[in-house]
């Protein structure tokens, strides 16, 4: 039977990867010899080396890579040394190679395969094929090299019932302890929203309630965690499913504190709120991106600034912590009007979380903007780091705008995260250099709140900056910030 080793490059995420633990769990079912790695956590300097240490003792037939545009740049130059030590099949897939298509075997030529689809059946059927020395054309959702050429096949449907999937198995990482337990209970979204890569899908698909607290159920038995986080686009898109499935965790008492990292908050009332209160639920983030309403409406988000406020102020009343997910940057955007949605939300709100718009190749927004003659393009979109990782510690952003120019969003940007106590600083091999660089951007951007957070608040992430405890280095892994 065919071995597969299934990696998570190096990025600008946090955890292990569950759609690699999907795949790895769905090979197992199907009696494969599938191994994880996890080089995303690693510090940059081994991952080379331990990528190659794997791969000469587990022998794979195929290696298989999920890519993220974080990974993009770094998986392109380290394709180039695997080839001197692999010669078997390199296969890549996740949302990065679905919106490049063909273009990835442009930027990254040792490639054989790339999967345009969901990966278990994906994968499963390359690796049947391959070892069986069958074609590959009958393999829908695939590209891959065939005599020189480029073949394409069939686009494949999306999978229907998730319930019949086996639950995402992390041990193939080699891992019992997780830093959160990682839940997926639907796949797809519906919304349509201009800057989001996901909005060419249009699908959603949901678990059913049993399904996921079966999941959890065998999560706490199998992993040691302190608390789970949904990672569905729009967790709520059917109530009564989150009703069921809070009832549930009820009834079995389940009793792990979670989070929702995105759920809908024109969609919520006040039992819904109540009931994912009981069941454990702790906060809720809602992707705001603006509160200017011109800025807002440009963004096709379909629903209304005055149902996210009435979301948001029910969830925060029947004790739910609310985090606003906001973008500088918008069409119609400017300093100003990214300062007024600040202010407002500082009142809305309980945590807030800014980046700069970064249109991605695949949207409706960056179709847009390459239409308009007012956009002054900077950067490659594959060569700036989003989220912000000391990994990729530059902060940049992809383009500006006569009315926004490109050093009123960065300073926006700076300015905003200094007053929320999450600088986005360069990280340098010197710890005293990167210090020194902190103490600049604060004085230059929000001196007196800057010097605040450092000389009498401290949150905990600046302790142990400080204190030494996290090396500086711009190839470690530094959470600096909490995530």
């Amino acid at each position: 039977m065919a071995k597969v080793l299934l990696i998570d490059p190096l990025g600008a995420s946090y955890g292990l990867s569950p759609a690699l633990a999907y795949i790895g769990a769905f090979l197992k079912s199907k009696g494969m010899d599938c191994r994880g790695l996890d080089l995303n956590n690693l510090h940059v300097s081994v991952a080379d080396e331990t990528m190659k240490r794997t791969v000469l003792e587990f022998k794979p037939d195929i290696i298989g890579y999920s890519v993220l545009y974080t990974s993009y740049r770094w998986l392109q130059e380290h394709l180039r040394g695997l080839r001197l030590y692999f010669s078997g099949s390199v296969v890549v897939g996740g949302p990065q190679v679905i919106l490049e298509g063909r273009d990835i075997f442009r930027d990254m030529p040792e490639v054989d395969i790339a999967c345009v689809s969901e990966g278990e059946y994906v994968l499963w059927e390359i690796a049947k094929r391959l070892e069986n020395g069958d074609p590959l054309d009958h393999v829908k959702g695939i590209i891959f090299r065939h005599r020189g050429e480029l073949v394409e096949t069939p686009a494949r449907p999306p999978l229907g019932n998730l319930n019949e999937l086996p639950f995402p198995d992390f041990q193939i990482f080699n891992s019992h302890r997780l830093p959160y337990y990682p839940l997926i209970t639907s796949r797809g979204c519906p919304f349509r929203c201009k800057y989001c890569f996901r909005s060419f899908k249009g699908d959603w698909r949901p678990r059913s309630p049993a399904n996921i607290i079966a999941e959890i159920e065998h999560a706490t038995t199998t992993y040691v965690f302190k608390h789970m986080v949904i990672h569905d686009d729009s967790f709520n898109l059917n109530l009564n499913r989150v009703l069921e499935m809070c009832d549930l965790m009820i009834e079995r008492g389940i009793k792990i504190p979670w989070k929702c990292a995105g759920i809908r908050a024109n969609l919520v009332n006040d039992t819904i709120c109540n009931r994912m209160k009981a069941a454990g639920c702790t906060e809720v983030a809602v992707g705001i991106e603006s509160l200017v309403p011109d800025v807002f409406a440009g963004i096709d988000k379909m629903e209304s600034l005055d149902s996210i406020f009435e979301g948001v102020r029910l969830m925060r009343r029947n004790g739910l912590n609310v985090a606003g997910y906001f973008i500088i940057g918008l069409p119609g955007d400017t300093f100003r009007k990214t300062m007024e949605t600040f202010r407002k939300a500082t009142d809305i709100v309980d945590s807030q979380s800014w980046t700069l718009l970064l249109p991605i190749k695949g949207t409706p927004l960056w179709d847009e903007l390459h239409r308009d003659p007012n956009v002054r393009w900077l950067y490659d979109y594959r060569d700036i780091d989003m989220t912000w990782l000391p990994r990729l510690s530059e902060v940049k952003t992809a383009f500006e705008t006569k009315e926004y120019p490109a050093d009123q969003k960065l300073f926006a940007y700076h300015k905003i995260n200094i007053h929320l106590g999450t600088p986005k600083y360069k990280v340098y091999s010197s710890r005293l250099r990167t210090l020194v660089g902190i103490l600049c951007l604060i004085l230059k951007h929000a001196p007196l709140k800057g010097l605040m957070h450092i000389c009498l608040a401290l949150p905990r992430s600046w302790r142990k900056l400080l204190s030494g405890r996290i090396p500086l280095s711009r190839d470690d892994l530094l959470l600096v910030h909490d995530q």
